[in-house]
């Protein structure tokens, strides 16, 4: 499965042939795992539903953890976002309705990707209210930015960045990050406590591809709006507003194509945001 993620070809089958095909390699997949001992493993790699469905599926994905974590070293950047497995379970805690997501019911995950090779390292269940309360530093931090701690445990102290969604993204979870040897870049929407955007928005209206920052002194935060499609509020410990990797835009009706600036703090995040996201495209 992490062969798609570098090299995509129309048929998952193609990967077992042996000749070029036009522009498609010969990948010989066979070297390393025959087809049908691959599908075989493919089908069966299922959580089978018993009377103790709930602590085997949270034992399965702690085994996963560990065997992930301890197998890949990451490189300096990390993804945190989220990710939904489908699930016909009738009593399955935490089992939701996203209508949004592509397999709108299911089991909720939260993830922690390698931003680079696209690899989910941590993977985290969504359980019942009482049970998610209960967790580590939940009680003092909240939801959101103890879920991104937990995630992120293996690597505190380790210097690498953390990109996360509005989801995760606020001050708070950035600060509690950078105590403890991570920094990071987030979105930040709802959770906007602490966020300088009524002092951004008093300098006056940005057009498409400018932007507006303040940095905090004290804590060495950056605040950036920036104009996209839409206007998107960023948060950082490490990032800059140096001019960054522009967005090619491509006209429908005359095909030209134009270069829409972005400062450095959001080409990255752009860049990183998707990890977990192409990952979900090729496991569904």
């Amino acid at each position: 499965r992490y062969v798609q993620l570098y090299i995509t070809l129309p048929s998952i089958h193609d990967y077992w042939k042996t000749e070029v095909e036009g522009v498609f390699p010969a990948m010989n997949m066979a070297r390393y795992m025959s087809k049908e001992r691959f599908f075989q493993i493919n089908r069966s790699l299922k959580v089978a539903q018993t009377e103790c469905e709930e602590q085997e599926i949270l034992m399965f994905i702690e085994i996963l953890n560990e065997t992930f974590t301890d197998a890949i070293i990451p490189g300096s950047s990390l993804t945190v976002d989220e990710s939904m497995i489908s699930s016909r379970h009738a009593k399955l805690a935490g089992k939701k309705k996203i209508k949004r997501k592509p397999r709108p019911v299911g089991v909720e995950i939260k993830n922690l990707a390698d931003s680079s090779s696209k690899i989910n390292l941590v993977l985290e269940k969504n359980e019942d209210k009482a049970k998610m309360a209960a967790k580590e530093y939940h009680a003092e931090l909240g939801a959101t930015t103890a879920c991104t701690l937990r995630l992120t445990k293996r690597y505190h102290g380790t210097g690498r960045t953390v990109f996360g969604d509005s989801w995760f993204g606020s001050v708070k979870t950035v600060l509690e990050l950078k105590n403890r040897g991570l920094y990071s870049t987030c979105v930040v929407k709802t959770a906007h406590k602490n966020y300088p955007r009524e002092l951004l928005g008093k300098m006056g209206t940005i057009k498409t591809g400018e932007h507006k920052s303040m940095i905090h002194e004290k804590h060495q935060l950056l605040a950036v709006n920036y104009q996209d499609k839409k206007l998107k509020q960023l948060i950082s410990s490490c990032s800059t507003t140096l001019p960054g990797e522009p967005r090619v835009k491509v006209s429908r009706r005359t095909g030209l194509k134009e270069e829409i600036p972005r400062p450095k703090i959001f080409s990255e995040y752009c860049k990183a945001a998707g990890a977990i996201d192409v990952f979900n495209h090729f496991r569904t």
